[in-house]
């Protein structure tokens, strides 16, 4: 039986593997390959070599491990948008929707006035919760910047 085959053993092969003495080589000589024995729900054994790992491989903690599974993650979406997206044609569509994002806060913040509720830009922003940068909002100065940068 394989390792990598994971149907269970007939009963009788579960007895005669659970009853059997050490596995012997080809040179007659015993093997002192530890064995990981599992039972099933219907009670038959399996057993199988248990696998042997190097002190580093165990000492992998989960903290450790969410760590790596994180950065592989991360790195296979950055794959996913260099294969799939053209880094210009991400920065056109994001001027897009900085600009629809300006102008629906300035349509927000005319409304708000009109109800009688007057409120600077700034405030508005803060009490939505988006980061004034985010945005291109100049604190200092009161205004969108222009899209390009400048």
């Amino acid at each position: 039986m394989s390792a990598c085959d994971s149907t269970p053993l007939a009963d009788s092969s579960a007895e005669s593997l659970a009853s059997a003495s050490p596995s012997h080589g080809a040179s007659g000589g015993t093997f002192n390959t530890p064995v990981i024995r599992k039972r099933s729900r219907d009670g038959s054994e399996s057993s199988e070599p248990r696998p042997r790992f190097k002190r580093r491989q165990l000492s992998l903690g989960s903290a450790e491990l969410r760590e790596k599974e994180d950065k592989l993650q991360k790195l296979r979406l950055v794959n996913h948008y260099r294969q799939n997206h053209s880094l210009p044609e991400l920065a056109r569509l994001t001027g897009c929707w900085r600009e629809a994002a300006q102008q629906a806060l300035a349509e927000l913040q005319q409304r708000l006035e009109a109800r009688g509720q007057p409120t600077d830009m700034a405030q508005l922003l803060r009490h939505l919760g988006i980061d004034p940068h985010l945005v291109r909002y100049d604190t200092e100065e009161q205004e969108f910047l222009p899209p390009n940068g400048t």
